[in-house]
């Protein structure tokens, strides 16, 4: 069987070069835990946790569930003066939250990664207790922030049951191999028989992926699972080429498999070569987004030859550590062909190159780093820096940015927050420069995506006139005629809700106070 733990425990806290205004640590982290927590015991870590995390001034989420922990979050880098550190955020040692977390009697080892921002990037703090940490396969219970049957009551930790539906899928037991994000990493991609499979969803593939990279269009991860059996079925089914004659079959064993073509997700380049360039496989309209559909999502890939090994990334590497558990666990792939994944995902890739298709330049810049480590008293740390940024120094295959779920919306090379992207307030879709110079785009009201479903008339036409290019908030409020329409009744009062909002916020900035508060916040 491939791996099934981290094969150098020292690299499974890594850190990413500091900005030159540090003033606030963002640590992505996440760990499955053997054995699993007991449900009975979820509350107390919850509320210890969160005490702890309060008393740092820390805000962002964390997910507990009896499979373990979840979650971003960002807090003042000011916290490490109460250690009587010498103010350098990189040495982990000093961060009394990362110290705090790697130490916890559970969640001891776990994984994290720390990047930096001028600014705090969440408007509150939220410690969450889950059926699961990353929601992937059915689960028996679900708590629900907003229960459908309109009840505010949430589900207690005491009530939540194991996960039975998901016990073939444990991390802890059965997982891919993992993959550094270096020289190795790349031959995966660039490699014509591996099949690299972008394991989020569609929204935040259209921002930036790798070289190469399968799309399956998926609008949250509960779908995947579905999408890979497909894709695993249609790739090594025995009879794969049973209605291709002897001939065709001789031709197709020098081919590797091929995809159809695709939307390039924005500032990526053009098809790779080995890419079938005489595809014409027409790609169905993607549907409005729905984090919460269990819909199916259709397999597009045009296979004409098995892959020989699959790899799989995500973000910061548990969707796909969970994917790739799955596919080994559940015997979608052939014994004899390797499973991997991207360790660190395509955060530690971002940071292991900060200057994008500079190589020489990333060769430049760790050189000077594996002086400064030398220099470093923190040993351990030294290596676990000098072994994530080893043989780093090749141009980068990541084309475009990558989504993040705060504040900073996307990240490009070197994990620097986007210039680019902002988000809407309505769909919470990323949306470019590009996009807000659109005569559907006003500023926390709604964009490209759904402007037509606030829409008041419905005519094309007359909403571009309401707008007149201006992005502005003249959108007319609802009168009673309006609302007797019926068929954008729900359109026009998100529409005026939306309104109220961004005014509420302009005013809020223009007195120089927070819009959302956290009412806890000490």
């Amino acid at each position: 069987l491939p791996s099934t733990e981290c094969p150098n425990k020292n690299t499974c806290t890594d850190t990413s070069s500091s900005s030159d205004d540090a003033s606030y640590a963002i640590l992505a982290l996440y760990k499955f835990v053997s054995p699993k927590i007991h449900p009975s015991n979820l509350n107390s870590i919850q509320s210890n946790l969160e005490t702890f995390l309060r008393s740092k001034k820390v805000r962002g989420t964390i997910l507990l569930a009896t499979e373990g922990i979840n979650g971003t979050i960002c807090y003042p880098t000011n916290n490490n003066e109460e250690q009587g550190d010498s103010g350098n955020i990189e040495d982990e040692g000093y961060d009394p939250v990362v110290s705090h977390l790697r130490n916890h009697d559970i969640f001891g080892g776990i994984r994290t990664r720390l990047s930096y921002s001028s600014t705090q990037v969440f408007h509150r703090l939220k410690v969450k207790v889950k059926d699961q940490v990353v929601t992937m396969l059915p689960s028996s219970t679900f708590e629900h922030d907003n229960p459908r049957d309109g009840s505010n009551k949430k589900q207690d930790a005491k009530d939540i049951a194991i996960d039975t539906s998901s016990q073939e899928c444990d991390p802890c037991k059965m997982v891919g191999t993992y993959v550094k994000p270096g020289k190795e990493w790349d031959d995966l991609l660039m490699d014509p028989d591996v099949a690299v499979i972008d394991t989020r969803n569609e929204y935040e593939y259209n921002l930036g992926t790798f070289e190469n990279a399968i799309n399956p269009g998926t609008d949250n991860f509960r779908q995947f699972p579905n999408w890979l059996d497909q894709f695993a079925s249609r790739a090594y089914q025995k009879n794969i080429h049973e209605n291709e004659s002897m001939h065709d079959q001789d031709q197709n064993q020098n081919q590797p498999f091929t995809m159809p073509i695709m939307n390039e997700p924005n500032g990526s380049s053009s098809q790779s070569e080995h890419q079938d360039q005489t595809q014409t496989q027409t790609q169905p309209q993607p549907s409005p987004r729905n984090c919460r559909s269990t819909e199916p999502v259709p397999c597009n890939i045009n296979i004409k030859k098995p892959p020989k090994a699959i790899a799989m990334f995500c973000t910061g590497g548990i969707r796909c550590e969970k994917a790739t558990s799955y596919a080994v666990a559940s015997k979608l792939i052939p014994d004899n062909i390797p499973v991997y994944h991207l360790e660190g995902g395509i955060l530690a890739y971002l940071a292991a190159h900060p200057h994008g298709d500079d190589g020489e330049k990333d060769e430049k810049e760790n050189t000077n780093n594996d002086n400064n480590i030398n220099n470093n008293n923190n040993e351990m740390e030294s290596k676990e820096i000098a072994s994530a940024r080893d043989a780093e120094c090749t141009s980068s295959k990541w084309k475009g940015e990558c989504f993040v779920f705060d504040q900073r919306v996307a990240v490009t090379h070197g994990i620097k927050p986007s210039k680019t992207y902002n988000l809407c307030h309505a769909c919470r879709s990323p949306v470019s420069i590009q996009d807000r110079e659109g005569t559907d785009y006003i500023k926390g009201i709604c964009c490209s995506k759904c402007r037509h479903e606030m829409d008041s008339t419905g005519d094309n036409d007359n909403h571009n006139n309401n707008n007149n290019g201006n992005n502005d908030n003249n959108l007319s409020t609802l009168d009673e005629s309006e609302m007797s329409n019926g068929k954008n009744i729900n359109g026009k009062r998100r529409m005026q809700r939306y309104q109220e909002r961004q005014k509420q916020i302009d005013l809020a900035k223009a007195k120089g106070v927070p819009h959302i508060h956290d009412p806890k916040e000490v």
